[in-house]
């Protein structure tokens, strides 16, 4: 029996429960201080969509303060 289950969800915003599927939490820099602990399995940065209206280094800071998150 492998380590990890047979499915990956590669991109979801919710939580999952334990059982048969590893999900990839994705969240929005924006959303971050709502994750105060983050899974395992995530990945933080700015959605494409989003990525005109910033101006300046916001989002480059952002993403630093993300990486010392637990």
């Amino acid at each position: 029996m492998s380590e990890f289950p047979p499915y990956i969800d590669v991109h979801t915003h919710r939580y999952a429960a334990p059982g048969e599927t590893v999900s990839v939490l994705s969240v929005e820099l924006g959303q971050l201080p709502q994750h105060p602990q983050l899974p395992r399995w995530c990945c933080v940065g700015r959605h494409p969509w989003h990525a005109a209206a910033e101006s300046g280094g916001s989002v480059a800071k952002q993403l630093d303060a993300a990486l010392g998150t637990p």
